[in-house]
Parts: C-alpha cells; sequence; structure tokens
C-alpha cells in the first residue's frame, strides 16, 4: 500500500484436505498477517496465478492481474470492516495481452498492451440506496435496501428496517459472474453483466429473490454499456 499499511502478496495455500488455495495475503507493519482473502476458484486450481499487484494512490482499491483457467483479467477489489469485495473484473482479449497495469490518479488505471495500445480507464465508485422513503412510517414499505457488490454476488441489506455492517447482509442474490453496474429503484434492482451482454432483474423484498434475464441486443461497434439506471 502506498501508505504503508499493508504489504500484499500471493500464494496457493495447502488445505488440510489437500487442494490448493488461491489466496491474497497481508501482512501489518508489525509482520502480522491479517485480512487476507480468496481468489475466485477456477477449475484447475493450478491455474489459477498472480501477475501483479497494485494498490492505488489512496489505498483503496487493489489491482490483482491474475489469469484464472488461462483466462487473463484484472479484478478490482475495496476493503470495508476487513473484508475485501471485488468490484470490477475485466477479461483481458487474447489479442489485448497485458505487459504492465498501474494507477494514474485516484481511480484512474492505465493498461498498457504487448502489442503497444494504451488504455486508460477511470472508475466510479458509487453508493446508492433504493429510492423507497424510510421516513416514510409505513412499516411494510419502509425497507429502504442497499446493495453491495461481493464478486459475482449481491447483498442487500434493508436500512429502514435494521442496521447492519458489512460484511453481514440480510439476503444474496447470486450472479453468474461479476456485474458491472448495479442500481435499485424502490424494490427492484437491475444489475448488468457485461460478459453475458445482459441484464438481470430481481426482487430485494422476496425471500429468495428470483432471477429475470435480459440478453441485451448488440450496440453499435466502439459502443459499450457501463452503467444501468434504475
Amino acid at each position: 500500500m502506498p501508505n504503508g499499511s499493508l504489504v500484499a502478496g500471493f500464494q496457493r495455500r495447502v488445505l488440510p484436505n489437500g487442494q490448493l488455495n488461491p489466496e491474497i495475503m497481508l501482512w501489518e507493519r508489525n509482520g502480522l498477517r491479517h485480512g487476507e482473502f480468496d481468489l475466485p476458484k477456477a477449475n484447475d486450481v493450478a491455474k489459477t496465478d498472480v501477475l501483479s499487484l497494485s494498490f492505488n494512490l489512496e489505498s483503496t482499491v487493489l489491482a490483482i492481474h491474475c489469469t484464472i483457467d488461462d483466462q487473463e483479467q484484472v479484478l478490482l477489489y475495496t476493503r470495508s470492516n476487513w473484508k475485501w469485495f471485488c468490484k470490477q473484473q475485466v477479461l483481458i482479449k487474447a489479442s489485448d495481452r497485458l505487459k504492465s497495469l498501474f494507477w494514474v490518479k485516484k481511480y484512474q488505471l492505465c493498461f498498457l498492451s504487448a502489442n503497444g495500445l494504451i488504455d486508460f480507464t477511470e472508475y466510479k465508485f458509487e453508493y446508492m440506496t433504493s429510492s423507497t422513503n424510510c421516513n416514510s412510517g409505513n412499516e411494510k414499505t419502509n425497507h429502504g435496501y442497499v446493495a453491495v457488490v461481493d464478486g459475482p454476488a449481491i447483498n442487500l441489506t434493508p436500512t429502514g428496517k435494521f442496521l447492519m455492517p458489512p460484511p453481514m447482509f440480510e439476503k444474496q442474490i447470486c450472479l453468474p459472474s461479476v456485474p458491472k453496474s448495479v442500481a435499485l429503484y424502490g424494490h427492484t434492482g437491475v444489475a448488468y453483466v457485461e460478459h453475458e451482454h445482459s441484464i438481470y432483474l430481481f426482487d430485494c423484498v422476496e425471500g429468495e429473490p428470483s432471477l429475470q434475464k435480459f440478453v441485451l441486443e448488440a450496440l453499435p461497434e466502439g459502443v459499450k454499456l457501463t452503467t444501468v439506471l434504475a
């Protein structure tokens, strides 16, 4: 970390059952390990490898350049209450194999490809609650859900009913991969999964929320959908 509070590393830890567990290790200034977390599991754990680790200038976002099942990708993690949440997953095409990546600004990441191309991507992390009025006085509709992206999962907490700090949550929505963007409107949630070019709808109030999938039509060449608004 640029602020000097942590040092990060990668290892494949041998579990009691003999399997390998790929994880990011973190050391404090006193040399003690604290806050390590697992990487997404590959079909073959031996095919999970970390090429580089890079904290942004504010020490709030960790970029992990890795390969999982031979798929090169960049994972972006943020931390809350010592729990690390995967917020973005950037899949790298074989033709755009990365030579290096580094942070330029607070949330601007520079991707340098082996073919000489340079891409500057600036990420914007926003926090929102559903539009339900938490002060309406109606206990049946006083939910005020908050959605937290945690890898391919979306953790939902009704702040209008009670306060539950992360990493705890009331219920969880499981998607096939990390969503590019999530939005809430009332009790309805919308998640955009870029890799599938699909939008998923869910109801926050349902005990076990079901997913409705909608595949988007092809966008014009050069146009990318990065945000969904409910």
